[in-house]
């Protein structure tokens, strides 16, 4: 028992030294995003035609250090139709979370701009955009 005593005491020591390492790492890598977007959420967007494009209002997406965006949109209300594509300014974002796009700059800016893919004109839908930010070290 004597010898059991002194193990258990390195154990714990080791173990709650861990919270204190996880802490500080959250702390150093810390990063705020600010994202501001000029869109009427109410007024329904228009497709072109054509080019089966639409310009949802312009955003500023700026941080203090580089980081990595992928965007994920779904269709509501259709089956019919997809995006393909999502641009803010002339940069494609990308839509897989294994490949985000980098930001080395720290800031993106421009229209943001919604390419769609169907094979006839689709009635009203709405559209879920969401942005996923990653940090990049």
């Amino acid at each position: 028992m004597k010898e059991l005593l002194p193990q258990l005491y390195n154990l714990f020591r080791f173990f709650s030294l861990i919270p204190i390492i996880l802490l500080f790492k959250v702390q150093l890598y810390a990063q705020t995003i600010t994202i501001t977007w000029y869109y009427d959420e109410n007024q329904k967007f228009v497709i072109d035609d054509v080019s089966k494009t639409s310009t949802v209002g312009s955003i500023f997406i700026k941080s203090e250090k580089k980081f990595k965006i992928y965007v994920s949109s779904v269709v509501l209300d259709s089956a019919k139709v997809s995006v393909s594509r999502v641009m803010i300014g002339s940069k494609t974002i990308s839509n897989n979370p294994l490949f985000p796009t980098k930001i080395s700059t720290g800031a993106i800016s421009g229209n943001l701009i919604v390419y769609f893919s169907y094979s006839s004109i689709p009635d009203d839908f709405r559209l879920q955009i969401t942005f996923t930010f990653i940090p990049l070290y």
